[in-house]
């Protein structure tokens, strides 16, 4: 599940709460109809963490390689995409390195005191 889909669930839910907030007990189909949604939305995103939501990334092409709004040549497209996600990944890598870094810093820091 991406970023996107979470929210769209986390704001459904909100809207859910708040009509189910002002129905009347009286109307009980709706309630039960309301109710059904939100256990289901609620479900959709038991199991989600922070760590496994995905980010998302556009990138536009311009230039001879691309073709209109139709297409744009392979090879050019899979380098491009490769290079990209090769610099995805090279700073994932310095921030995993920077994080551990300051975790031994502050253990250190602890322990020292």
């Amino acid at each position: 599940m991406n970023r996107d889909e979470y929210l769209t669930y986390l704001s459904e839910i909100k809207e859910l709460e708040a009509l189910l907030a002002e129905i009347s007990t009286d109307n009980v189909l709706e309630r039960v109809s309301l109710e059904s949604r939100l256990k289901s939305a609620k479900s959709a995103i038991a199991d989600i963490t922070e760590s496994k939501l995905t980010g998302k990334a556009r990138l536009t092409f311009r230039g001879e390689p691309v073709f209109g709004n139709h297409g744009i040549a392979a090879d050019f497209g899979s380098k491009a995409a490769g290079a990209f996600s090769e610099a995805v990944a090279s700073i994932a890598a310095d921030y995993q390195i920077i994080f551990r870094v300051r975790v031994l810093f502050l253990t250190n820091k602890r322990n020292n005191c």
